[in-house]
């Protein structure tokens, strides 16, 4: 997967590519034309609302989103808002027939860094596009005195936020290339006799200050190296827990990196039948036939796929009827304080009826007291983690060897 973490700039690179959005038609013909001509320029879609703009910017990401302000579905600055979180590279460009103090600021406000009003010269709305894409400020001249505080406030909360972005990179680069990042293993268990069935490899880093794994991954997600990131842990999992017989390993993968080439291959270099693969939600799925026909090659190899935070929204139950999953993880929010909570106990109830008759596992995550354990089993859930069954530690090196030789599982203590 190709990582910005060192993009080249857009104004260094052979084309601009140019996302257009305007409910007008015949503008949107118009710019299209006019972009044409420049040699440097690229229009890689034209959208007609704000919705379309976003998701264009999602699929393509361009290097500037021209935008028109008084568009459907919110406007520009819907527009501008949503880019900025799809595709944080993108730099916007407002283009309106409005140069009034309010239109202007708020999309300055939204992220744009420029605004040209739509009576403005061809060659100054080339310009701005150029000076857009180079990080720079461009600002029709009718509005310029209207706003020089705005824009310099924007520029400033942009170059804080590059600044962001370059030392976040800068850290993934570290952890990537350097020992930053360890593997631990929280154990997963069987309810009624707590006879050990799992453990789920978690990652963990090493840096200062500690920041939560979640920032890490959504960090990475961002920046374009989740799969890198992604790839690094299973391959510290897998290591770790080369020598465990008789359990399973699951491993956290998003969608993408599922469908990174050669996966089957590195997932069962060391271990088979004791692989599984849980399905994050880093990224969205976009093509669940592509998911499954790598999911069956991996299954045809002995590893096994699980979903995750079931019942928590509607991304998890879609993977259940789209993938047919061997193990279903309800989402530790249905089991927190479950002994006290018909509600709860009325839904996963239903789940387990539901794996049930769908041929798969029930896992319940998060299990902290005694009492949440027993209402589970009541309800028939039959395995589950959490701190009360085990803490997530590291595995013991070396194993040691139960009466038949092979070496058995056995958690360092935390």
């Amino acid at each position: 997967m190709t990582s910005d973490l060192g993009a080249q700039p857009a104004a260094s690179r052979a084309h601009i590519r140019v996302l257009i959005a305007d409910d007008d038609r015949f503008v949107r013909g118009a710019l299209e034309a006019l972009l044409t001509t420049a040699s440097d320029l690229e229009v890689v879609a034209a959208a007609p609302d704000a919705d379309s703009a976003i998701e264009a910017a999602r699929r393509l990401r361009p290097d500037v989103a021209l935008l028109d302000v008084k568009m459907p579905g919110g406007g520009g600055l819907r527009a501008a808002t949503g880019i900025r979180e799809v595709c944080p590279s993108a730099r916007s460009l407002a283009y309106s027939a409005y140069g009034d103090r309010e239109s202007v600021s708020a999309m300055l406000a939204a992220g744009v860094l420029g605004y040209v009003v739509k009576s403005a010269p061809p060659a100054e709305l080339l310009a701005a596009i150029r000076s857009a894409a180079a990080g720079g400020a461009a600002l029709s001249p009718d509005v310029t005195t209207q706003v020089v505080t705005e824009l310099a406030s924007r520029l400033a909360q942009e170059s804080d936020e590059l600044r962001s972005r370059a030392e976040r990179g800068a850290a993934l680069r570290a952890v990537l290339e350097r020992d930053l990042l360890r593997m631990l293993f929280q154990p997963i268990r069987r309810l009624d006799n707590g006879q050990l069935v799992g453990y789920e490899a978690l990652a963990r880093f090493a840096t200062m200050p500690r920041r939560s794994p979640d920032l890490w991954f959504h960090d990475a997600a961002e920046l374009g190296c989740l799969t890198d990131l992604e790839l690094k842990a299973v391959r510290l999992a897998l290591r770790d827990a080369a020598w465990l017989r008789g359990v399973y390993v699951a491993v956290n993968l998003s969608p993408a990196t599922v469908l990174t080439p050669g996966l089957t291959d590195e997932l069962s270099r060391r271990r088979r039948h004791q692989v599984v693969v849980e399905i994050t939600e880093h990224t969205p799925i976009e093509d669940y036939a592509e998911i499954r026909r790598v999911l069956t090659e991996l299954r045809s190899s002995g590893i096994r796929l699980a979903v995750d935070d079931l019942g928590s929204g509607y991304a998890s139950l879609r993977h259940i009827v789209q993938l047919g999953p061997d193990i279903l993880k309800v989402d530790m929010s249905l089991v927190r304080g479950i002994a006290a909570a018909p509600h709860q106990q009325g839904v996963v109830k239903t789940l387990v009826t539901f794996a049930e008759e769908f041929g798969a596992k029930l896992v319940a995550e998060g299990i902290e007291t005694q009492a949440e354990l027993d209402a589970l089993a009541a309800l028939g859930v039959t395995m589950g983690q959490g701190n009360h069954l085990g803490r997530p530690v590291p595995l013991a090196k070396p194993p040691s060897r139960g009466p038949s030789g092979a070496a058995t599982a056995r958690p360092l203590a935390s």
